[in-house]
């Protein structure tokens, strides 16, 4: 059953744009989005960064069994530019069997049976948005992280994320 349903959460064509649940990087539109999700939750209205809303579906409500959630960073023309998936962490060996069978492997950190370790795999789409779909089970975490994007949209997620964590700036007079 698992199998079945995981198999539908991914393109079914190896030519095929990237998409998780549906919903196509560079091409699905934020309407498309709500069309197919009506529960489909804005998590942010703006990214300065993109331009755009980040929306979050339930894995209950897209149907796919095994998935927690999945998240959608749009830019301001109202495509998805960033896409993560999470699963629980059994999938791990599941999903990097199906996107190797895709897309070209440019990175792998996959030992099968390591509990505690971190596990990761890297995946070139060679669509035209030159997607990068990375595969991740952090060490000590339950879940899988499925990400889709581009190297620079990659970067500015990490330089916003990096931002976030600087203390503020002190001055001498305060």
């Amino acid at each position: 059953m698992a199998l079945v349903t995981l198999s539908c959460v991914w393109t079914s064509s190896v030519l095929a744009t990237p998409a998780l649940i549906g919903i196509e990087a560079q091409i699905t539109t934020v309407g498309e989005l709500r069309a197919m999700y009506e529960d489909a939750e804005m998590i942010a209205g703006y990214t300065d960064e993109f331009g755009g809303p980040i929306y979050r579906i339930t894995g209950e409500d897209a149907g796919a069994e095994g998935m927690h959630e999945a998240r959608f960073i749009f830019n301001r023309n109202g495509v998805p530019v960033a896409m993560t998936g999470v699963f629980d962490r059994q999938l791990f060996d599941h999903i990097n069997l199906i996107l190797g069978t895709r897309y070209k492997l440019i990175h792998h950190n996959n030992r099968p049976g390591v509990k505690d370790r971190l596990r990761s795999a890297w995946y070139q789409t060679g669509d035209r948005a030159n997607t990068i779909v990375s595969l991740t089970a952090p060490k000590g975490s339950d879940k899988v992280y499925v990400t889709y994007a581009d190297l620079a949209t990659r970067n500015r997620i990490q330089a916003a994320l990096e931002r976030q964590k600087e203390p503020p700036k002190r001055y001498w007079w305060q």
